[in-house]
């Protein structure tokens, strides 16, 4: 997943598109206040399911490391994942430049990153994957609201597209070296 190694065409920024959706499990708490032994059931199916279909898995213990943090600063993940108290895996489909992270404030965020001006083809890539989990696993979902989260600005589609500028060269300037812009 290496969308911040393309270079633009003067060798100083990397433009990139991102779509995540997120989604949470029917019947269930929330993951932020789902007790572990439930937690644990519903992430071996999504890990099963996963994995039948090239994803490479990595459980992670709770509490934030530097590898973590730095999947956050490329986009590939949320923070809220970094930072999460609870265990949490990440599924990794690189090939596809994809990545599923169970845990965090939702059960499920799907995110697809691409190097370019391409939401298209993010969306079709993390719409994949959501199809995939869509047939195996019930979303929690409300036909007055949508998809549901314990964040009221992700309910409804779940669905966020993001268009960012990566720009390394301000690092010499300590000034913030990504753009992003929420579509």
């Amino acid at each position: 997943m290496s969308w911040y190694n393309t270079q633009g065409p003067d060798q100083n920024y990397v433009l990139f598109s991102k779509v995540r959706y997120i989604r949470n499990i029917a019947k269930q708490s929330f993951y932020h206040l789902a007790d572990a032994k439930r937690s644990s059931e519903v992430f071996a199916k999504l890990e099963s399911v996963l994995q039948k279909n090239g994803f490479r898995g990595e459980k992670l213990e709770p509490g934030a490391t530097y590898a973590l943090w730095a999947l956050a600063e490329k986009q590939l993940i949320e923070s809220d994942i970094a930072d999460s108290e609870k265990s949490r895996s990440l599924y990794l489909n690189e090939p596809c430049n994809l990545i599923v992270a169970l845990g965090g404030e939702n059960y499920i965020t799907i995110s697809s990153i691409v190097a370019g001006s391409s939401v298209e083809k993010a969306k079709n890539m993390a719409s994949g994957a959501e199809e995939l989990l869509d047939r195996e696993i019930d979303f929690a979902y409300s036909e007055n609201i949508g998809y549901l989260s314990p964040i009221c600005a992700d309910c409804g589609s779940g669905l966020c597209f993001s268009a960012g500028l990566y720009l390394p060269s301000l690092r010499l300037s300590d000034s913030q070296d990504m753009l992003r812009l929420d579509l």
